[in-house]
């Protein structure tokens, strides 16, 4: 899948389940071969208040990019320029959107501050976020 040239949605609907075969199966070993393509999900959160979080541990800090062709700068060039989201939602400022690597454990944040949508997150230690949607990343040309 040629990432580059294709547009980002985000889309809330999930993905077909595969059929379940005998693991020691040609057809087995072809279809896990197909499932190895990397695949990302999202969520979108809102600020609902002030954390109760004490300041114990270490904030990790999010990629800039998952590879050489998406990556932070380009993922927020979409966001800003069109919706990207495969429903009805207009960005309140302290929204936040993550993007998850399954199986990699990369992720990219973003946080939707004065009308636009910049690379960041909320700090947990300070705000309390809720999760209110989310699905998987797709692709199209």
């Amino acid at each position: 899948m040629c990432q580059n040239a294709a547009t980002i949605t985000f889309c809330t609907c999930e993905p077909k389940p595969s059929a379940v075969h005998n693991k020691n199966s040609r057809r087995a070993r072809k279809d896990k071969a197909v499932q190895e393509v990397q695949s990302y999900r999202w969520s979108l959160h809102k600020i609902t208040g002030v954390s109760e979080q004490t300041m114990d541990g270490l904030l990790i800090e999010p990629d800039h990019a998952f590879n050489g062709e998406l990556t932070a700068e380009s993922i927020l060039k979409e966001l800003n320029t069109r919706n990207c989201f495969d429903f009805a939602y207009e960005p309140n400022d302290g929204d936040s959107l993550g993007i998850v690597e399954n199986g990699v454990g990369k992720f990219i944040s973003f946080i939707f501050e004065s009308g636009k949508w910049t690379i960041g997150s909320p700090n947990p230690f300070t705000h309390q976020v809720t999760k209110f949607n989310s699905g998987n990343v797709r692709f199209e040309d």
